[in-house]
C-alpha cells in the first residue's frame, strides 16, 4: 500500500519548493569534502527518498544543476540548488536516489536533528556532537523567548 504522507520544503527565498512523497528511506548525515563545502558546514544532512517520489512544484525553471565529478564513490551526484538565493535543495546520484537537504523541509532543524538520531546513520562519530548541537539549538531558543 502506498503512503499517503507528502512534505513540502522550499529554499531560503521561497522561488523553488518541493514536495517528497512518502516516507524517507533512510536518512544521511555526511561529513565528506564536497558535501562540506557545498553546505558550509561539517556536514550535510539529508533525507534520501527514491528519485521518483521527489518534485519540483514551484521555480523548476530556477533550479540549478551542479554535476559533481570528484566524489568518494567516484560517481556523478548532480547537485539541484536555487539559482536566485544559492540555496542547496536536493542531489541525485547514478543509483536513483534522491538526497533532500533536512534543512529545507517541513520542521527545518528540528527535522534535521530527528533524522540523524540513530548511530548508523551517522559517519565519523558525529553523534556525540549533534547531541550538543540539539542542546545549544534548544538553550538559544529558550534564551531568545525570555528576552
Amino acid at each position: 500500500m502506498a503512503s499517503s504522507k507528502v512534505t513540502h520544503g522550499k529554499c531560503l527565498c521561497g522561488t523553488i519548493e518541493v514536495k517528497a512523497e512518502g516516507d524517507f528511506t533512510a536518512s544521511v548525515a555526511c561529513s565528506c569534502k564536497n558535501c562540506q563545502i557545498c553546505g558550509g558546514s561539517a556536514y550535510s544532512v539529508n533525507l534520501v527518498y527514491l528519485k521518483d517520489a521527489v518534485t519540483v512544484t514551484k521555480g523548476l525553471d530556477n533550479l540549478k544543476t551542479y554535476e559533481d565529478k570528484d566524489t568518494d564513490s567516484g560517481k556523478s551526484v548532480w547537485r539541484r540548488f536555487c539559482g536566485r538565493c544559492g540555496s542547496a535543495i536536493f542531489s541525485q546520484d547514478e543509483d536513483g536516489h534522491c538526497y533532500v537537504k533536512a534543512p529545507v523541509m517541513e520542521g527545518g532543524l528540528e527535522t534535521q536533528l530527528s533524522a540523524i538520531s540513530s548511530p548508523e546513520t551517522c559517519r565519523n562519530g558525529l553523534t556525540a556532537r549533534l547531541e550538543n548541537i540539539r542542546e545549544t539549538s534548544q538553550q538559544f531558543n529558550n534564551d531568545i523567548t525570555r528576552t
